[in-house]
């Protein structure tokens, strides 16, 4: 049987509460914001991770379940950091310069999509390892990869949410 209209209501548009990438804000590597600042509008891309190094927990007399061993702790290791990106940047320009010499300095990654949902990462002290001369669709460019150093004063890295949700990392 067809019936036309179809009697099918559709659910009211709600608003996303995801992140993308014409949210950020921020893009600032050594006092260069790559959004706004030096040579404004070239930040091409970012990829930045995380890791634990989980170490496996089993070992001799950790106990048994179903005839499977069990793990008997769970331990992490030596956490790392690593951020890739890739840059336009004009020859001679103040930017350029610092990739070149691969300069240490603060790093920020801002996400704002309004007054009560942001996201903010400031890596206290990054170097960089490689600075790579690419080209992108015919255009030269930087690809970046940078390291997470200590400092003494600030630590490693400090991230900023600000979300409505109540009791989130309690």
């Amino acid at each position: 049987m067809y019936t036309s209209p179809s009697g099918i209501t559709l659910p009211a548009a709600v608003t996303p509460h995801e992140f993308n990438a014409g949210m950020i804000t921020a893009l600032t590597f050594n006092g260069v914001n790559y959004l706004s600042g030096g040579s404004a509008k070239q930040f091409l891309s970012m990829d930045a991770s995380w890791e634990n190094n989980f170490r496996p927990g089993f070992f001799p007399g950790s106990g048994s379940q179903d005839g499977y061993q069990i793990q008997g702790r769970f331990e992490w290791g030596d956490r790392t950091f690593t951020v890739q990106f890739v840059v336009r940047v004009q020859s001679g320009s103040t930017e350029y310069a610092s990739l070149i010499a691969l300069t240490t300095g603060t790093a920020t990654f801002t996400m704002t999509r309004d007054a009560n949902n942001s996201f903010s990462m400031l890596i206290q002290k990054m170097g960089f390892n490689v600075v790579e001369l690419g080209n992108t669709d015919g255009i030269a460019t930087l690809q970046i990869t940078g390291v997470q150093l200590y400092d003494a004063t600030n630590g490693l890295v400090t991230v900023t949410v600000t979300t409505p949700q109540n009791g989130i990392c309690q």
